[in-house]
């Protein structure tokens, strides 16, 4: 009979299934104990925001209320192939992690090139735009550390109006 536990300096490991098992449940215990647990927002289920054209569409996933967080505020945003965003500074940090796409951003009148797996930081600060010259659209991850000025997820920008779902948005 294969035992659960083999013993190694008067220390336990755990092998095999049920060592999974036991690992699951004593990480589920761990997590019962934490204070916050942590939460998943789905893209669908919060407001898809954009622009005029649709040429700029995003969702902010992470804002209050949507999750009880002070400490920052993010998203996923896209822009359309051979589109631009107006060029825009921000009293705060904001970073960006490319997923997908192309495009070209200026950052104080300095272009880079951005590819997926880049990561930006757009110091508080700096003037920013982002033009995809690519032919898929532009998706990237945003967030601001700290939040600029609180809003809800329903109080976009003036120049964005609230957009139906669609399909890979």
């Amino acid at each position: 009979m294969h035992s659960q536990y083999s013993s190694n300096a008067g220390c336990q490991t755990a092998t095999g299934v049920n060592a999974t098992r036991s690992f699951r449940r004593a990480r589920r215990g761990w997590l019962r104990s934490r204070p916050m647990s942590g939460y998943v927002v789905r893209q669908a289920d919060v407001q898809l925001w954009g622009n005029g054209s649709g040429s700029e569409r995003f969702r902010t996933t992470l804002v209050q209320p949507v999750v009880p967080i002070d400490a920052l505020r993010g998203g996923w945003y896209h822009l359309a192939a051979g589109a631009s965003n107006p060029p825009d500074v921000h009293a705060v940090d904001e970073i960006y992690f490319i997923t997908a796409g192309t495009a070209e951003i200026t950052l104080d009148g300095d272009r880079q090139r951005l590819v997926p797996g880049d990561t930006v930081l757009v110091p508080a600060g700096c003037h920013h735009q982002l033009h995809n010259d690519g032919s898929e659209d532009l998706v990237l991850v945003f967030l601001f550390s700290p939040p600029p000025a609180p809003r809800g997820p329903d109080d976009p920008p003036s120049a964005y109006r609230a957009l139906t779902d669609e399909v890979g948005a």
